[in-house]
């Protein structure tokens, strides 16, 4: 009889043994189970606060952006104006200078035609002036009145 309550004795210590394995690992299994759903909570508040963050910033970046933009476009709207006044003033001063010279090229060219008549005018004056001292002088050349008069 001792030896079955030895027997006894052991199994008993055996199932204590064995239950109270089974207690930590479900216990084990419980906390790990409970580790598990608390980390999955905290990444998942995790990856919604980053993904909050990456929309807030991608939102200030994509409003940057814009700002920048328009800016841009205004300073290129504003470069174009200066320059399309700045070439329409150039043209303007390229075309009186234009202006200036074709006047000053036809003052000269009714200079000139004035000059070259009066001397076509003066030479007839002077050949008439000569034909007539012709006409006055005898047949020997002396100066004397004119045969018709």
């Amino acid at each position: 009889m001792v030896p079955f309550l030895v027997l006894l004795w052991g199994s008993m210590q055996g199932l204590w043994w064995w239950l109270r394995r089974k207690e930590r690992k479900e216990k084990k299994d419980q906390e790990d189970k409970e580790w598990k759903e608390r980390k999955d909570q905290e990444d998942k508040e995790r990856k919604e606060k980053k993904d909050q963050e990456d929309k807030e910033r991608k939102e200030k970046k994509d409003q940057e952006d814009k700002e920048w933009k328009e800016r841009k476009d205004q300073e290129d709207k504003e470069r174009k104006e200066k320059k399309d006044q700045e070439d329409k003033e150039r043209k303007e001063k390229k075309d009186e200078e234009h202006q200036e010279r074709r006047e000053r090229r036809e003052r000269m060219e009714k200079d000139r035609r004035a000059e070259e008549a009066d001397k076509w005018w003066r030479r007839r004056m002077w050949e008439a002036e000569l034909e007539d001292m012709r006409a006055v002088r005898g047949h020997n050349g002396a100066w004397g009145r004119r045969k018709s008069a």
